[in-house]
């Protein structure tokens, strides 16, 4: 085995100096879990706004769906009894993320409006 011009044990300590040190292993284990830390709450927020944005589309949809019940049928509202029914909603789009899928439909329709012309409200935030 070629050498360097030092001492062979020089040479062996060289060529024993080919890996990672268990200190430099755990500093970087330890930097990882710090940045780790650091980043799962901002994953947790950022999860959470998509779900409230989905829960927001979902929203839009019902209301569109209630407006174009409304002006198939003289401006009258659905009924409270069959409006998830009548308005013709996939399923999934009832599922709020924010509640989770505990319940079938997280929504809620006022009953003091269903079955009602649009134009009887003069005041809606009488109801």
């Amino acid at each position: 085995m070629l050498c360097c011009s030092w001492t062979a044990s020089v040479c062996r300590r060289n060529v024993a100096r080919a890996g990672f040190t268990l200190i430099e292993l755990l500093v970087v284990i330890a930097i990882i879990a710090i940045l780790a830390a650091i980043l799962f709450p901002v994953f947790a927020k950022a999860r959470e706004k998509s779900f409230q944005t989905a829960c927001s589309n979902n929203q839009r949809q019902i209301v569109m769906a209630i407006s174009i019940y409304a002006q198939d049928n003289e401006e009258t509202l659905p009924p409270v009894n069959t409006i998830w029914n009548a308005i013709n909603m996939p399923p999934a789009a009832l599922i709020c993320p924010t509640v989770g899928k505990a319940y079938q439909n997280g929504y809620v329709y006022n009953s003091n409006v269903g079955s009602q012309a649009i134009g009887n409200f003069s005041d809606p935030t009488s109801w």
